[in-house]
């Protein structure tokens, strides 16, 4: 799936500006740790 899909369905936090997604790495590196599960996966 897409990064644009996946923001688009809420899963991912993003901002559409425009017909352009945008993505903030803080809040992407934070989100990442959040939902890592320890095996490079991440939870459902």
């Amino acid at each position: 799936m897409h990064n644009d899909k996946v923001a688009e369905c809420g899963e991912i936090p993003a901002s559409k500006i425009g017909n352009q997604w945008r993505f903030d790495r803080k809040e992407i590196d934070q989100w990442m740790k959040a939902h890592a599960t320890g095996k490079g996966e991440t939870k459902p």
